[in-house]
């Protein structure tokens, strides 16, 4: 017979409703950090970014993300207090041209711009201050804004609409995006400061490089453009010399992006300048001449040089004479649009330390032929090979073939693009 077996015991049963609290707590917690972790995030991306476009949009991008919103905005004042960009995310670009003006600062908006103060609406229908939108803007029900404040001062304001949940935002959605608004602060004021700081050192770049081209009958037009990248002051430049005979053409990059690269820079061309206009002196030997006075200077910068002369011989024949001093040859492209790079033997930049002779090369230039010299930046970039930089170059050149030396210059340029690398180019067109 079988024997009785006392009961186990029983385990209390726990009630459902606290399971699903249990879970939600959970649910809640977890959202918490993942949003926190998403604002470090965004916080160390915004603060490493001194590009003013990619810090707002990036801003308004993230803060719609934090609080789960359809719409975000993010409005720039002047030091007037006057709303200068409005930045946005969420609306359809057609509806946002559409909508064309920028808010005037009235209502709720007007509120935020005169008391830089965070404002909650649940309801944007029943608030007094509602003024309404503009015909063709979407409609928004519900409203969170936060001011964006540097040393006190109101910079801006971020403004979130429309939970995708449908529900109103809450006190953390304001605290998270508060945080957010801090950050933005900072970075708005460095990607301004930059900005500033970009047009001075481009200014002064400019300041160093030849106002005065005029050697008819050649023709010549050049471009300077810092990196888009990183910007900052560099060490290319050209130089337009003439001398009795013709002119002398020069284009050159010194190592290195900062003040000391833009210092070397000045002094390595009024030195080659002054070189230059002895013109018993052929290409190799003025930059043979150049290395040996800079190997005297205490820093001894590095730079590549591409140094050229376009003379008449007593035959009527132009030919170009040129040494580089590492540097990238001459393009020439012929009267019938042929595009072929000059064999040129380039040796080690000057200021290595190396005395020696540069190679010196010559090449009879028909007339409406077209010579092009230019700094490597207008060919390198972030996954090209050099060789194929070099070879789109002198293919777009044969499509600019027939433009005027400004169009050549100005083609070249936005073919290339963004660019990681300052790049000074020079154009010379011998008429026909």
């Amino acid at each position: 017979m079988g024997r009785n077996r006392p009961d186990h015991p029983r385990l209390p049963v726990v009630g459902t409703s606290k399971v699903e609290r249990l879970e939600a707590e959970v649910k809640e917690i977890a959202l918490l950090y993942e949003r926190l972790h998403r604002l470090m995030g965004t916080i160390l991306t915004i603060s490493g970014t001194l590009d003013m476009s990619a810090v707002l949009h990036r801003i308004v991008d993230d803060a719609r993300i934090l609080v789960d919103a359809r719409y975000g905005a993010l409005g720039i004042l002047s030091p007037q207090g006057e709303l200068t960009q409005l930045i946005t995310a969420g609306i359809d670009p057609a509806v946002h041209a559409r909508v064309g003006r920028l808010p005037r600062g009235k209502g709720l908006l007007g509120e935020m711009m005169l008391h830089g103060r965070p404002i909650r609406v649940d309801d944007l229908d029943r608030s007094p201050q509602r003024v309404g939108f503009p015909r063709g803007h979407p409609p928004m029900h519900s409203l969170l804004g936060v001011p964006i404040r540097t040393r006190g001062t109101l910079q801006g304001d971020l403004y979130l609409a429309d939970k995708r949940s449908g529900e109103p935002f809450t006190q953390d959605d304001e605290d998270i995006v508060a945080g957010l608004a801090g950050a933005a602060a900072v970075a708005i004021e460095n990607a301004r400061l930059y900005g500033e700081l970009r047009g001075v050192t481009e200014t002064f770049q400019r300041s160093l490089l030849p106002k005065r081209l005029d050697v008819a009958p050649l023709r010549v037009e050049v471009r300077y453009r810092p990196a888009t990248e990183t910007p900052s002051i560099g060490g290319d430049w050209y130089d337009v010399i003439p001398v009795e005979r013709g002119a002398r053409f020069v284009v050159g990059d010194v190592m290195g992006h900062d003040l000391q690269a833009a210092s070397a820079m000045s002094k390595i061309m009024n030195m080659l300048r002054v070189l230059a206009l002895d013109e018993t002196a052929s290409s190799g030997l003025v930059l043979r001449v150049l290395d040996r006075a800079l190997q005297r200077l205490d820093e001894k910068p590095m730079a590549t040089v591409l140094l050229a002369e376009m003379d008449e011989d007593e035959d009527g024949m132009r030919r170009l004479r040129w040494a580089s001093a590492g540097h990238l040859p001459p393009l020439l492209v012929t009267p019938g649009g042929e595009a072929s790079y000059l064999p040129t033997d380039s040796g080690p930049p000057i200021g290595v330390g190396v005395d020696m002779a540069r190679a010196e090369h010559e090449h009879v230039i028909a007339p409406g032929s077209t010579v092009l010299m230019f700094t490597d930046g207008l060919v390198e970039g972030r996954g090209m090979p050099l060789a194929g930089g070099m070879e789109d170059v002198a293919r777009t050149a044969e499509r600019l073939h027939g433009r005027t030396e400004a169009e050549i210059c100005d083609g070249l340029l936005a073919h290339r693009g963004d660019a990681e690398d300052d790049i000074a180019l020079l154009c010379l067109r011998l008429p026909c």
